[in-house]
């Protein structure tokens, strides 16, 4: 008969989310990247990029906003007042209008990353409420 061990390490929890491990750029990695690719010394690249942060920063808080083409739109945005619940003691609280950051991503950049099904009489399209086909 095999015998069996007892060990008393308890399993590593699960994780609730699986980060992507490529998805994450570094400020170091972008700025040898735009180097790289735009064929000009790091100096030069992270100078470069610290202007274009300056610029966003200063038109976000602009009324109108910024626009970097081909990217998104900066902006800062209302936040209408709501009520919440306190998790502790189930009391209801006001929370109050707030001005937030907001970003709108364009449609140049929806496009390139998002890839549209083909339309055709093969694939059925969903309308109106989830469930509900049309041919």
């Amino acid at each position: 008969m095999a015998r069996t061990t007892i060990t008393s390490q308890k399993p590593a929890p699960k994780a609730y989310y699986a980060r992507p491990s490529a998805a994450t750029m570094t400020r170091d990695a972008i700025l040898t990247k735009i180097a790289v690719e735009a064929n000009i010394t790091k100096a030069q690249a992270e100078s470069a990029y610290d202007t274009l942060l300056a610029i966003a920063y200063a038109g976000a808080k602009q009324p109108a906003g910024i626009t970097l083409p081909g990217l998104f739109k900066l902006f800062v945005g209302k936040r209408a007042a709501c009520t919440g619940v306190n998790p502790k003691t189930k009391e209801k609280i006001m929370i109050p209008a707030a001005k937030v950051v907001k970003i709108k991503v364009l449609k140049v950049l929806n496009d390139s990353v998002i890839t549209k099904r083909k339309s055709g009489s093969e694939q059925q399209r969903r309308h109106g409420q989830c469930g509900v086909l049309r041919a």
